[in-house]
């Protein structure tokens, strides 16, 4: 017999209770403490076999109005007169369950779910559309018969239970790659000036950003058109559909969104240099920016003088890095010269921890001001304008090649600012690398002429006592090995 889980609204909106806190109608009166409403060892639910080889193929099961099974019953006993037990659910792609319940239905000794509302609780874990594996929790209620929003939470969950499903095909497919296409009249495209999309290691349905770094000289685009193109019409053909081009917002000519096989070509704003476009394939939202190929920190250790700061690089025009030798007062600055394009902060930063860690956002225009005085090693997302600074305590090398091996830091000593340098014993055999703070979040590695973040382990130079001298100060950041 079917029995529907319609105390859904009570799980999603209301707050529910504990059995030992439920008011029956009329209670006697007692001399005692209240016994608890349900056992939960009256209860026993198990994995469905079934679940173990299938995989449920939701747009199957919703065409056939079937139930999606999830778990068996396998003991129901002394269920209160007048009450029945019910359950709701929730989804994790580990262990978690932090997310919001679902409501199930019991069917015949069996939990089971609907198909459109498990996919919509799937989708929480994942929005990709290939087969999926989710563990599911259920979690048992006492409902009135005659008065459904009336439930009691029996405290004890069942679970996890593997679940195997193919989810609902998406209503926007979203390919692997796309193109941009630039144009100088609107009508002609070619593969020849075509730039690839980048994008992180996500599935696209997870996250449906992509980027393209492409240069549109204002001297051979002027004005220019551009349309964006899926990676099978740019393997076909580039007139063929769909396409992408843009409509820009009122007022704004850097952002705006994406018309699918629209005869108007958009018209982008005359431009030269750099440019980093990103397009959202699941909102069809677009947006660019000028791509600059560093930012200068001009502030109080460095007289206000961009030219004579220390300068954050990027190989991607959104995530710039770089070690800062930080006092007081400073900002960003694309420019060499106070040319209006420089920020700070509109609130201050905040600094916690152990090293000294400081967060904000590097969007105003105030000056952003340091805790302490020292080297940060700072990152910023140029479009988010997310900023970290993280206090360097120390630098040190690293690896069998040093006397304390992969396990202890030998230390480095700052001489000047973003310089440091000390007598090291390396080994005839093995490696090393640089790192701050004793961690591994922030380390140095590859040529010594060209140190890189998170870089190669280095060689030793041989057996022997050398000055080692890291030089932070001057991008490439570079260090010297030289035997005594």
């Amino acid at each position: 017999m079917k029995k529907l889980f319609i105390f859904a609204a009570a799980v999603m909106g209301l707050g529910l209770v504990s059995c030992d806190q439920v008011d029956l109608p009329n209670p006697p009166a007692q001399s005692n403490p209240q016994e608890a409403l349900f056992d939960k060892s009256d209860l026993e639910v198990v994995a469905d076999p079934a679940a173990a080889t299938e995989v449920y193929n939701l747009t199957e099961y919703q065409n056939q109005d079937m139930l999606v099974p999830l778990a068996d019953i396998t003991k129901m006993d002394n269920v209160p007169a007048g009450f029945e037990v019910m359950f709701s659910g929730k989804v994790s792609g580990g262990n978690d369950f932090n997310g919001n319940e679902f409501a199930c239905e019991v069917v015949d000794g069996k939990v089971m779910v609907s198909p459109d509302v498990f996919n919509g609780a799937i989708r929480t874990v994942s929005k990709n559309p290939a087969d999926l594996t989710v563990n599911v929790q259920l979690y048992p209620y006492i409902v009135s018969v005659d008065n459904p929003t009336f439930t009691a939470k029996v405290e004890t969950a069942f679970g996890p239970f593997a679940i195997n499903a193919t989810p609902f095909a998406p209503e926007n497919v979203i390919e692997p790659a796309y193109y941009l296409l630039l144009s100088a009249d609107g009508a002609t495209w070619t593969a020849e000036n075509a730039v690839k999309s980048t994008h992180s290691s996500n599935n696209v349905y997870d996250d449906p950003t992509f980027t393209f770094i492409y240069s549109a000289e204002a001297s051979d685009f002027a004005p220019v058109f551009w349309k964006v193109v899926p990676e099978s019409v740019f393997l076909t053909d580039l007139n063929a559909q769909p396409w992408y081009t843009p409509v820009f917002e009122d007022s704004f000519v850097d952002k705006g969104t994406l018309e699918a096989n629209s005869s108007e070509m958009g018209q982008n704003i005359s431009v030269s240099g750099a440019q980093v476009m990103t397009i959202n394939m699941e909102t069809l939202a677009f947006q660019y920016q000028v791509g600059f190929p560093q930012l200068y920190t001009p502030g109080n250790s460095n007289g206000w003088t961009a030219t004579a700061s220390q300068i954050l690089t990027t190989a991607n025009y959104t995530d710039y890095t770089g070690y800062l030798y930080l006092n007081g007062d400073f900002k960003f600055n694309p420019d060499p010269d106070w040319m209006g394009r420089d920020f700070g902060c509109n609130d201050p930063f905040v600094y916690e921890g152990s090293p000294l860690v400081g967060k904000g956002l590097a969007d105003g225009g105030n000056n952003i001001n340091v805790d302490a005085e020292g080297v940060y090693f700072v990152t910023l997302n140029y479009p988010t304008r997310e900023t970290v600074l993280t206090m360097i305590e120390t630098y040190g090398l690293i690896g069998d090649a040093t006397e304390g091996g992969w396990d202890a830091s030998t230390p480095l000593t700052m001489t000047t600012p973003l310089v440091y340098t000390a007598e090291v014993k390396l080994k005839g055999t093995g490696e090393f690398k640089f790192r701050a703070n004793n961690g591994w979040d922030i380390n140095l590695g590859g040529e010594l002429s060209n140190l890189t973040a998170g870089g190669d382990n280095i060689p030793t130079p041989g057996e022997g006592t050398y000055t080692v001298t890291l030089d932070l100060s001057i991008v490439p950041y570079s260090a010297t090995v030289v035997k005594k």
